[in-house]
């Protein structure tokens, strides 16, 4: 455990020593003196090649030296800071983007309030038919409520969905993510053959007063277990294409909470991203699917976020129509590029 811990934090050590003292040489140089964006990625190549790049006029011996002085500095931590990285074990894994929490629900005040925050309605419950959301003990995971979602599947259109849109009106990255738990293996059963658990919606083009799914995370069974996919909706055509997780690639079984998370890159032409992770631990999910260069909203509008219990008619739980979802500690973060002090974007 001392190890899992280290390793993150002398990473960030690293990049935090690194990237401060490359902004105070990059606010120390003139403008005639310039690094090239296409030299080595590694920080100290650059540096070497600006302590070696001609001097301009103006600058004197005493601008060089300190430059010096501070390319010293850099490789003495950098060695430090090796040093550290092998006293905690092996090389570590490259850090994740950062992220910033946006909105969290806990449901712990045992109402679902929390998602209408923002805008001033940021969110909100949408149900068809038998369709219901409600905060219930026996679907917590930490503290006392959680969110309980359940619809029957006997006949089609019966569905419940909890929505957030003021996190993706605000920001363009985005990651959505809750604990599940499905008290029995949900099997999509025909004539529909769809489960729906979460999903990005937006106008559709082809009737623009209306909304569509766009992507939809759904689940379906193998192996005694059930795996999600990912089904991509053709806004320009109103065509589907589904997108399996890899073989082996399954959620934990029946009645064990999971991480489930999907990261959504806004785009109305084919520069998205929608990335599907899962896992028991959020220090080390699991990528399940990862798609790029995609369209995920209509042309001049936004995606929208739901969790949902929407299962297609002939679906099953446990050998009944009655599909159960529970769901908690549900969290939108945005997703921050790193920058380097001093230097362009």
């Amino acid at each position: 455990m001392l190890v899992a811990v280290a390793r993150p934090v002398v990473s960030l050590m690293r990049r935090n020593l690194l990237l401060s003292a490359a902004g105070a040489v990059a606010l120390t140089l003139v403008s005639a003196v310039a690094v090239s964006a296409s030299v080595s990625p590694s920080l100290l190549d650059k540096l070497n090649a600006t302590l070696s790049a001609p001097v301009a006029n103006g600058v004197d011996q005493r601008q060089k030296d300190y430059n010096q002085a501070l390319h010293d500095e850099i490789v003495k931590l950098e060695e430090r800071v090796t040093a550290l990285e092998k006293s905690a074990g092996s090389s570590p894994p490259p850090a994740p983007l950062p992220m910033s929490a946006l909105w969290t629900a806990g449901m712990e005040a045992g109402t679902l309030d929390e998602w209408k925050q923002g805008l001033p309605a940021g969110g909100g419950e949408y149900n068809d038919g038998t369709g219901a959301s409600i905060t219930s003990m026996a679907a917590a995971r930490t503290g006392t409520y959680g969110l309980r979602q359940t619809a029957d599947a006997a006949v089609g259109g019966n569905a419940t969905r909890m929505f957030r849109w003021a996190e993706t009106r605000s920001h363009t990255r985005t990651i959505q993510g809750a604990w599940y738990r499905f008290p029995a293996n949900i099997f999509p059963g025909a004539p529909s053959n769809f489960f729906n658990l979460a999903q990005f919606k937006s106008v559709d083009p082809l009737n623009p007063s209306t909304n569509v799914p766009a992507w939809v995370l759904g689940l379906k069974v193998r192996d005694n277990l059930n795996y999600l996919y990912l089904a991509e909706h053709d806004l320009t055509n109103g065509n589907w294409i589904s997108h399996n997780a890899p073989a082996g690639v399954n959620l934990p079984a029946a009645g064990t909470w999971v991480w489930i998370e999907m990261e959504l890159h806004q785009s109305d032409t084919t520069t998205g991203r929608v990335i599907v992770r899962s896992g028991t631990d959020r220090a080390s999910l699991t990528t399940v699917l990862d798609k790029r260069n995609v369209q995920t909203k209509a042309t001049g509008h936004e995606n929208v976020w739901s969790t949902n219990c929407y299962p297609g008619e002939g679906t099953t739980q446990g050998g009944s129509t009655t599909i159960t979802v529970d769901v908690d500690d549900v969290e939108i973060s945005a997703v921050v590029a790193p920058t380097v002090p001093g230097l362009p974007r």
